[in-house]
């Protein structure tokens, strides 16, 4: 983690898979993903999350997906609500007819003690699979 100036930070990171088995299945990935956050205030922080995923099967198949995901915290006394949005991008069209996918992001919390925190939580994204998945 690193920090830009007081109250926000960032972290960026990236893999590398490949992947084959005895049936000459072969699939190599590429991942590079970035998270920032910013505190606004004392009970509010902006936070971004976006990665990029290509894989190569085959040497002939190539799919790939961008995943931007901003949202706000806002904290007041015991309750922590959080919302956004989540924005997939994706070229594979055996998946989805739509390239373009976006999911909402909406948590709220309590704290009432230490040791209960009641929370409801509605978030949705995409699922990758890949050969790296089934081994």
């Amino acid at each position: 983690m690193s920090a830009l100036q007081s109250g926000s930070s960032y972290q960026v990171d990236g893999a590398f898979h490949h992947c084959s088995n005895a049936l000459q299945a072969r699939e190599d990935q590429l991942q590079l993903s970035g998270v920032g956050s910013y505190a606004w205030d004392d009970h509010t922080t902006i936070h971004m999350y976006t990665d990029l995923h290509g894989a190569k099967f085959n040497a002939t198949a190539h799919r790939y997906s961008l995943r931007v995901k901003p949202t706000i915290t806002f904290t007041w006394k015991h309750f922590d609500m959080l919302g956004g949005v989540n924005l997939v991008y994706q070229n594979d069209e055996d998946v989805s007819v739509r390239p373009l996918n976006v999911y909402p992001i909406f948590q709220c919390a309590y704290t009432s003690s230490k040791w209960f925190r009641p929370y409801l939580r509605v978030c949705g994204d995409l699922q990758r699979h890949s050969l790296q998945s089934f081994m």
